[in-house]
């Protein structure tokens, strides 16, 4: 196991305030209340320094789902992708998960059924769900970002003199391995050695069946699954990919003295299911490119057929405004900080964003404007609930120079 205590991984991108605000209706909830430590720890979470932050996340969530350590791996791995100049996931994998919290105990607390919506009997079934959802999503960038990791090492040893150990990292250059490898699509779980019924579970068929459930298709458009996920593969998607690393993680864990019809009778079974969609889906975006344009199936995730799917589109949609990495600040783009949460009536959600940038050179404001419509216009495709939540969003945001942008709204 790694030791990077002392190591920065990401930064958080919300205000101590924001943070205290998500968090209160969080620590009430019994589900954070059995573990005495991890309830502690999250009320500590807005009072901690970065390294800290990334410490507590890291214990609270290997403490509330079964990991098999990927959650600290992933917190090691996001060290080479800062050096590589990607945007660290750690921290924002989990300010989509409190932000959804919010949400779900909203819908509680105002009176919804919450069986009906999300399909578990239960609310720290529900929970543990989501949890998965939110804290896994980005588990995938380290395959996705492989070759940019091993292109910064050459570089590296290349500026301190090191030309022969340059062109060896350079040639290790092997290609992203989830593009186009089937192996990758048809990972295999087995039964315990020894249990009745031993069996296999083929993962990437789990996350296809799973995706049909979760999209809103006519009839003939099933084929269109298949398509979906050899284009995440040729991609490729650290969706996918992500997708792949948690079901494989937590049906293993499942699998320990149990056969496979055990674990496919468990709610866990159930829950890896639906979140392995969830986050399968996530990373869709339009573009103007017919290549990198996911529209069509953006257009098809509904709230109704998997509300998981739905919360983490909208929610890592919300919580991704170029997010700038802590040891590298981005000169190109302004810096969107999360400066207040509240519920300004019983059902309005405001998110007040700080948006801070050096200059405000001619044309940023403009930039900025014609992306904010175009992310509000992404997150009002998919498929909202049938039936009325109840629950406004609106998203302000704020220069440093005190000029306002027209706001996001999203009516649940």
């Amino acid at each position: 196991m790694f030791n990077n205590e002392g190591i920065v991984f990401s930064a958080a991108h919300s205000s101590q305030s924001a943070e205290k605000a998500l968090i209160e209706r969080i620590l009430v909830e019994p589900f954070f209340r059995k573990d005495t430590t991890i309830h502690r720890k999250i009320a500590l979470y807005p009072h901690a320094n970065i390294k800290d932050k990334n410490l507590i996340i890291s214990d609270v969530v290997s403490g509330l789902f079964e990991d098999g350590g990927m959650v600290e791996t992933f917190r090691a791995f996001d060290y080479f992708l800062a050096i590589s100049g990607k945007r660290g996931h750690f921290i924002h994998q989990f300010e989509v998960f409190i932000l959804g919290m919010n949400i779900i105990l909203k819908l509680k607390d105002i009176g919804h059924d919450l069986k009906d919506i999300f399909g578990f009997d239960d609310i720290d079934k529900i929970i543990y769900c989501w949890l998965i959802v939110a804290t896994a999503h980005d588990l995938g960038y380290p395959l996705e970002s492989l070759d940019d990791i091993l292109d910064t090492i050459s570089k590296l040893y290349g500026s301190i003199g090191f030309p022969q150990l340059e062109e060896k990292f350079k040639q290790l250059e092997i290609g992203n391995l989830i593009k186009g490898n089937a192996d990758f699509e048809s990972i295999f779980v087995d039964s315990a050695p020894g249990t009745p019924n031993t069996g296999k579970i083929e993962i990437g068929k789990l996350i296809h069946d799973e995706i049909i459930q979760s999209l809103y298709l006519l009839p003939g458009e099933e084929d269109k699954v298949k398509e979906l996920q050899l284009r995440l593969l040729n991609k490729p998607s650290h969706a996918y990919a992500s997708s792949v690393l948690l079901s494989k993680a937590i049906i293993e864990s499942l699998l320990r003295g149990k056969s496979v019809d055990e674990v496919r009778q468990l709610w866990k079974f159930a829950a890896v299911k639906r979140a392995a969609a969830a986050i399968a889906l996530h990373g869709l975006k339009s573009d103007d490119k017919p290549e990198k344009d996911y529209t069509y199936y953006i257009k098809k995730i509904s709230f109704n057929k998997n509300p998981y799917a739905y919360l983490l589109f909208i929610i890592d949609n919300m919580q991704d405004w170029g997010r700038t990495l802590y040891i590298k600040k981005d000169k190109l783009w302004p810096e969107y900080i999360l400066d207040s949460f509240q519920f300004i009536s019983a059902n309005d959600m405001l998110l007040d964003y700080h948006v801070v940038h050096d200059t405000w050179e001619e044309g940023i404001f403009e930039d900025v404007e014609k992306y904010l419509r175009e992310k509000e216009e992404m997150l009002n495709m998919a498929i909202k609930p049938s039936f009325k939540l109840r629950i406004e969003i609106q998203l302000d945001f704020t220069t440093n120079l005190g000029r306002k942008f027209k706001p996001i709204k999203l009516s649940l």
